[in-house]
């Protein structure tokens, strides 16, 4: 695991722009917290935003979530998600609203390819035996390059430039680039926003060791583990759809993935083309 030190975490969160919890997570997490937790106070707190209640709405509603059902209200998904789930997604579309500013990139873009992640790994997710909670995979997909809007705010005028250079190489990803012109990376940006967002913490490592190619190697967390090799096989499927190229080091650390979710190259291949019709269809 990437070792963040106290002093180095609090050097961060002053030089970069961290968006706060919005109020309205964080009563979310007090109410989940309380001694006696109250499912319809969450409902009646998600339902008083209708633009949140909406998005929350079609986040879970996705065809990737696999809902035998469509759910119409806030109620009906606080009931049927339970109070955990219901506040980890409200916190993945919280995120999208939280970054704003000038910037090298385009946010809408950011969201829209990291909602693409989240939505595969929801599916991907169903596809292994292991069982991970859907809101778990969701926000891990979308949250996972949260540190790229904010490298984006602070170095506004020279980080498109990172980017391109990262793109350009077939071998070394962003993050490392990112190291060597700034002396940080994404990944470490993204933990820190995870962590104050107060994000499980399975969901914050991974963010943080998501370019991190030895991790699965040594680390020993189950849940940690099978989140980020899902997150691994939805990046490549992205960058295959995108680009027609594999993710980085794939084909060396491929089998390592697949091992991990108890699949073959052809349970891949399989997801892979289920993925595209989806897509297709939607």
């Amino acid at each position: 695991m990437v070792n963040l030190d106290d002093d180095y975490l609090t050097e961060l969160k002053h030089s970069f722009f961290i968006p706060s919890p919005p109020d309205l997570l964080t009563q979310a997490q007090a109410i989940c917290q309380s001694d006696d937790p109250d499912l319809s106070l969450l409902a009646d707190l998600i339902g008083k935003d209708l633009g949140l209640s909406s998005a929350v709405l079609k986040t879970i509603n996705s065809p990737m979530f696999g809902m035998t059902r469509s759910i119409s209200d806030a109620r009906q998904a606080v009931m049927m998600l339970g109070l955990d789930s219901t506040t980890t997604i409200l916190a993945a579309v919280l995120l999208k609203q939280a970054f704003k500013g000038k910037s090298a990139i385009s946010f809408e873009r950011l969201w829209e390819e990291a909602t693409d992640v989240a939505e595969m790994m929801v599916y991907i997710g169903s596809r292994i035996k292991d069982t991970i909670p859907q809101e778990n995979l969701y926000t891990t997909g979308l949250f996972h390059d949260c540190g790229i809007a904010a490298m984006a705010m602070k170095f506004h005028d020279s980080y498109l430039d990172c980017i391109k250079a990262a793109n350009s190489d077939n071998e070394e990803s962003l993050a490392l680039y990112e190291d060597q012109y700034y002396n940080t990376s994404h990944p470490v940006v993204g933990f820190l926003v995870a962590n104050t967002w107060r994000l499980p913490t399975d969901i914050c490592h991974v963010i943080l060791n998501h370019h991190n190619l030895e991790y699965l190697s040594y680390n020993d967390d189950v849940s940690e583990n099978l989140l980020l090799a899902v997150l691994k096989l939805a990046d490549n499927i992205q960058m295959q759809i995108k680009f027609s190229k594999d993710d980085h080091h794939w084909q060396a650390y491929k089998q390592q993935y697949f091992e991990q979710l108890g699949i073959g190259e052809y349970d891949y291949l399989d997801i892979y083309e289920e993925l595209i019709e989806i897509r297709m269809q939607s």
